[in-house]
């Protein structure tokens, strides 16, 4: 007769323990069935497809009867739930992802051990394809942003004390958000929360060898550097398709990672027009030495968007008299152009703008000399009186922008933290179901370290007692629940009014632009008659006229999609 091993009562063939409700499935004996399409796991999600599967889990995208939206929901393989580990990895990787208030990390909404005997886990559902599907390289301006929105992610992570020590292009999700590309960063299973115990034991080398940093190789303790190596290696391959390393063996990598120096990023023969520093900062943050590195993805994001701040205000620098044609530059392809939002449009047409006026301005003492006719000095006055106008508008529009992100993030940052109390819920019931392996201790929530094996568990802090009471845990549980689909299902109201007053702000620049347009107009016309024009110059500016065509016919679209998408 099978005997329970937390109570010693004889257990018979149930999954559960009748005495004190421990799951016996994982512990190894008759293990529960992995479910299937049409079935329902732990009362609160629907199975409705399966749609992939690894060494260690099955996927299914999943109906959340609380939330009322699909999920991807991932199921531990009975054979790997007796795995300790494996477990508190899973566990690990819940609790890291759940704490991450970011757009381009994934959101996590879930973990806990279900009532049919086995481990799961749930997140936002990704429609896209990973990064290592793409073709690599990328031209460097769409690399460019999307090597942006990794650090930025990283960087909130490393900020909230979270490092991933498994970052590759597999584990970097690529999708389409309003016509603009954006990552997600996924896969958190090997990472190390700040201040907590580490999952694995003294000497162990865990990561993917490509992308390891020269400490993982050594089994040293690992900080925020590894995930700064790891970007570099990934930005690399990104920029040259490209790995830095090769070797045919995990030895030969291991010891090209200790010991060889990578070919130079600008010296590999498929990468061309780098931004100024972009192929310096590639190779700082893969040095050997830790020290040499930059400390966190903070510092790399800075530095990212710095280099490409610079590149921009060089590609928008006017040619000196007009005389040189625009530079290639200056615009941005149309495939690029694609994969632009909205607000990445207003703010490229507007630039694009004020490069042609400049360039203009800048013929008139060629064409006219030093005596410039009244008519022309009576234009130019009237266009600085419009332009002061416009630059007002455009201030305005930069504070409602800045005013949304900041109501987006305000909303991020709650919904981070109702998906933390609800992994939370999920860990407390594991816990009265005795489901996790003593492995997973001293995990942070907050200011505070709380164990989460033995006696004097407390996760969350609630009024649950410590015999672990199912029936109270399960109350926590659907009240976390609730809360967050609460949340996420009611409209923010200032994201709403953040929404409105930016949109307001297009609209006053839209029209501040009306007139500067016809003064510009007439300026040209002006130029084009007068004796010494450049015509050359002039004829210049028609790419760039072309382009600013082709992008409003790109913002037409995407905001027709948008009039379509509205409620009203």
């Amino acid at each position: 007769m099978p005997v329970c091993p937390t109570c010693g009562h004889d257990a018979d063939d149930a999954v559960f323990c009748p005495h004190d409700g421990t799951p016996l499935s994982h512990l190894g004996r008759g293990m529960a069935a992995m479910p299937r399409e049409g079935d329902t796991v732990d009362g609160r999600f629907e199975l409705l497809e399966r749609i992939g599967s690894g060494g260690m889990a099955v996927v299914f995208r999943a109906r959340s009867i609380a939330l009322h939206r699909d999920v991807a929901l991932k199921v531990l393989y009975p054979r790997w739930a007796e795995d300790r580990k494996t477990v508190a990895r899973f566990a690990r990787e819940a609790r890291a992802a759940s704490a991450i208030d970011h757009e381009s990390v994934v959101r996590v909404y879930d973990f806990g051990f279900a009532q049919e005997g086995y481990y799961f886990l749930t997140m936002e559902l990704l429609e896209g394809r990973p990064l290592s599907a793409m073709r690599l390289p990328m031209p460097s301006t769409r690399a460019m942003r999307l090597l942006i929105d990794i650090a930025s992610g990283l960087a909130r992570a490393h900020e909230l004390g979270v490092i991933h020590r498994d970052l590759k292009p597999e584990n970097v999700m690529v999708l389409r958000d309003d016509g603009r590309e954006r990552v997600k960063i996924v896969d958190f299973g090997l990472s190390k929360i700040d201040g907590s115990s580490l999952l694995t034991g003294e000497g162990d080398v865990i990561g993917t060898p490509d992308f390891m940093a020269p400490e993982q190789w050594q089994g040293a303790a690992v900080d925020t550097r590894a995930d700064v190596y790891a970007f570099g290696i990934l930005a690399y391959d990104v920029l040259s398709g490209e790995l830095p390393y090769h070797g045919e063996s995990v030895i030969q990598l291991l010891q090209q990672h200790l010991y060889q120096d990578p070919i130079p990023l600008a010296e590999r023969k498929h990468v061309v027009q780098l931004p100024p520093g972009m192929a310096d900062l590639v190779m700082r943050c893969m040095a050997k030495d830790p020290l040499d590195r930059p400390p966190h993805m903070g510092r790399v994001l800075d530095a990212l968007v710095a280099i490409d701040d610079a590149s921009r205000e060089l590609a928008a620098e006017p040619t000196r008299l007009g005389h040189a044609p625009v530079p290639a530059t200056t615009v941005v392809s149309m495939d690029d152009a694609l994969l632009l939002d909205r607000r990445e449009l207003y703010n490229e047409i507007a630039r694009l703008r004020r490069v042609r006026r400049k360039r203009l301005t800048e013929l008139v003492p060629k064409a006219f000399g030093s005596l410039t006719p009244p008519a022309i000095d009576a234009v130019q006055r009237r266009i600085r009186v419009a332009e002061a106008e416009l630059e007002e508008a455009e201030q305005d529009a930069a504070i409602a922008e800045a005013s949304l992100t900041e109501a987006q993030q305000a909303h991020r940052v709650r919904e981070a933290e109702l998906r933390g109390r609800l992994v939370a819920a999920n860990l407390e019931l594991a816990v009265a179901r005795h489901a996790l392996p003593g492995e997973v201790t001293e995990m942070p929530l907050g200011d505070e370290t709380i164990n989460l094996s033995g006696p004097e568990s407390s996760w969350p802090p609630t009024d649950l007692e410590a015999n672990g009471d199912l029936h109270k845990a399960h109350i926590v549980l659907r009240r976390a629940e609730d809360r967050l689909a609460e949340f996420v299902r009611a409209p923010d109201e200032s994201i709403e009014r953040a929404e409105a007053r930016f949109e307001e702000t297009l609209a006053a620049k839209a029209r501040a632009e009306v007139p500067i347009t016809g003064l510009y107009e007439e300026l040209e016309h002006a130029l084009r008659s007068a004796p010494n024009a450049d015509h050359r110059a002039l004829d210049d500016l028609v790419e760039i006229d072309g382009v600013v065509l082709a992008y409003g016919s790109r913002l037409e679209i995407l905001e027709r999609h948008t009039r379509l998408r509205s409620p009203d």
